[in-house]
């Protein structure tokens, strides 16, 4: 899973060599983190927003926002939460099944 400046977020099968899937936020994202099965991907970028990516529809769908860019996404196995760490100097956790955020500081 490769995040971009050029606002793309790319999924590579390394076994075989090749893209799978090629997602278009449209601005830089800056990290991007697998969930815990590798079916869906969560990428953070210029813009603040986190989103989920879906690699067996294609489809994405935003979690929520930061004021300023987020430059660490981290999916925690035990716990099934994301978390996310940004410029404006917050730490977020989100649960990607309820679509809001747990906590920040």
């Amino acid at each position: 899973l490769a995040s971009s400046w050029d606002g793309t977020l790319r999924l590579y099968d390394a076994d075989k060599n090749e893209m799978r899937h090629m997602f278009q936020p449209n601005d830089p994202q800056l990290d991007a983190s697998f969930s815990v099965d590798d079916s869906k991907g969560f990428a953070g970028g210029i813009e603040g927003e986190l989103r989920m990516f879906d690699f067996k529809t294609g489809s994405s769908t935003v979690l929520g926002q930061h004021s300023e860019p987020i430059k660490c996404v981290e999916y925690c196995d035990a716990s099934g939460l994301v978390i996310t760490g940004s410029w404006d100097r917050s730490l977020k956790l989100w649960d990607p099944r309820a679509h809001d955020p747990l906590s920040g500081s």
